[in-house]
């Protein structure tokens, strides 16, 4: 799923480190790969929106990967104006569609987002243009059966909190600009 220079230049910075173990990963290729064994699709599209930069995988069925990063993330589109929402979606669309045609690929189903990128946008306006399917479709709920499990789990707890309370004051304060206040 990498290039192999990377993937080495990983490898000698980790046994810098003296550790006998280590793994890198990419959440989205283990998203887009649960996707695709559920279903049985040809192609699979998942864009991972960060603030600055999109990534973009294509996944066939008989584990092709394509992926590509565009230099634009939703920084400059989280806004309440719909024709910079529909900005974006247009842009990652036409991105999706070179890549396809790149690789000589036939694409006509909906296109998976996901990432913090877009979170943040769809916070403020939350249009999404046809053709889109934005991953998770819940938001995050309490299982209140797990909730002994994460005594056990406290860095993860405090990390998934102190996310969530920087979420929070993000929010905020988008919405005192709105409010000019």
């Amino acid at each position: 799923y990498a290039n192999k220079e990377v993937i080495n230049s990983w490898i000698n910075a980790l046994t810098l480190t003296g550790f006998n173990i280590a793994t890198v990963t990419c959440p989205s290729i283990n998203l887009i790969e649960k996707l695709t064994n559920n279903s049985k699709k040809e192609i699979f599209i998942l864009c991972d929106i960060e603030d600055f930069v999109t990534s973009i995988y294509i996944l066939r069925n008989d584990c092709q990967l394509f992926s590509k990063r565009v230099p634009f993330g939703s920084s400059f589109y989280i806004t309440e104006k719909e024709c910079l929402n529909n900005q974006f979606f247009s842009r990652l669309h036409n991105s999706v569609k070179s890549i396809l045609s790149e690789n000589k690929l036939e694409f006509d189903d909906s296109i998976y987002i996901n990432g913090i990128g877009i979170d943040k946008m769809l916070s403020i306006n939350n249009k999404i243009r046809d053709g889109f399917c934005r991953l998770p479709k819940t938001q995050y709920e309490l299982n209140l059966e797990k909730v002994k499990d994460f005594k056990l789990n406290v860095s993860v707890v405090n990390s998934f909190s102190n996310t969530l309370d920087g979420l929070i004051k993000w929010r905020i304060i988008i919405l005192l600009k709105i409010m000019k206040i």
